[in-house]
């Protein structure tokens, strides 16, 4: 069991039932990336919980278990999706989704939003995927992006990949590892 900020746990299947005052995810551990434990994913849930959503849409890209999307969902945010390579990871979301009785849609490409843009695009990968994917992370943004999966040595490397389209600052860290974020410049 994970608690964050002691408003949010994420728990699997079988623990649902314990008492907790607060809010409540269920995850299946195992198919995709993303029980809330590894420091990068708890950058962008505290982010989640510490940021009001004021109707937001938000985009999880690189989803894996959609326990980002899954907990903007319980938070409120309104239109969210996410986009996932792996379909293995988009059946764990989809379960996800079932097993806290949410509808979120998991695309297997970004081209399957057909040009739909997002308030808040989050993407939590690893450096060199964020930088190979900036512009597919762009393009589908209209407003803010958060990028986290970013060790700290590498956080000017990323930051320059991204400056020709964003501003990046850090706005977290955590064992390591940094949370990134920046507006789209017009």
């Amino acid at each position: 069991e994970i608690v964050l900020v002691n408003k949010l746990r994420i728990v699997p299947p079988w623990n649902r039932k314990s008492e907790f005052h607060g809010k409540t995810i269920i995850i299946e551990p195992g198919r995709g990336f993303g029980t809330g434990s590894h420091p990068t994913t708890q950058l962008c849930l505290e982010y989640i919980l510490k940021n009001d959503p004021l109707g937001q849409s938000f985009l999880d890209f690189g989803s894996g278990s959609g326990i980002l999307a899954l907990v903007a969902k319980l938070y409120s945010f309104r239109s969210i999706a996410g986009v996932e390579i792996d379909p293995q990871a988009i059946d764990n979301s989809n379960h996800n989704c079932k097993l806290n009785g949410f509808k979120i849609p998991f695309y297997s490409r970004s081209r399957e939003l057909n040009g739909r843009t997002f308030d808040i695009v989050m993407a939590n990968m690893i450096s060199d995927t964020l930088i190979k994917c900036k512009n597919e992370i762009i393009n589908l943004g209209n407003s803010s992006i958060i990028l986290s999966g970013v060790l700290n040595h590498q956080s000017k490397k990323v930051m320059r990949a991204f400056s020709d389209r964003l501003n990046l600052d850090i706005i977290g860290e955590k064992k390591g590892w940094v949370m990134l974020f920046g507006k789209l410049k017009s």
